[in-house]
């Protein structure tokens, strides 16, 4: 609440600090730790918690392409990948595609 103080800078903040947190855990585990937060945060402010939850949700998705652990989608196939004789991706590998996305 204090880095923002309208609801656009409040959905920035919220969408880096998500996306930031995603790209190091489980998208899926980031949704789930950041949705009561953004919910406190959006009654507190009064604003739209739709304009604040979507988003994030949309942040932590998009996190779930820069690092090989974001996603199990990630892990599968860079597993496929070395079974099959292939070099399979490194930590940050899939970020050259995923950050500009």
């Amino acid at each position: 609440m204090r880095f923002a103080k309208t609801e656009r800078q409040l959905m920035a903040t919220t969408m880096i600090a998500t996306g930031l947190l995603g790209a190091i855990m489980s998208n899926t585990a980031v949704a789930a730790v950041f949705l009561p937060i953004v919910i406190g945060i959006a009654t507190q402010s009064g604003f739209s918690k739709s304009r604040l939850l979507l988003p994030m949700a949309y942040a932590a998705t998009m996190s779930g392409s820069l690092t090989l652990i974001s996603t199990p989608g990630n892990l599968i196939a860079h597993g496929l990948l070395q079974e099959h004789g292939h070099v399979g991706f490194s930590f940050f590998g899939i970020g050259l595609v995923g950050f500009p996305l």
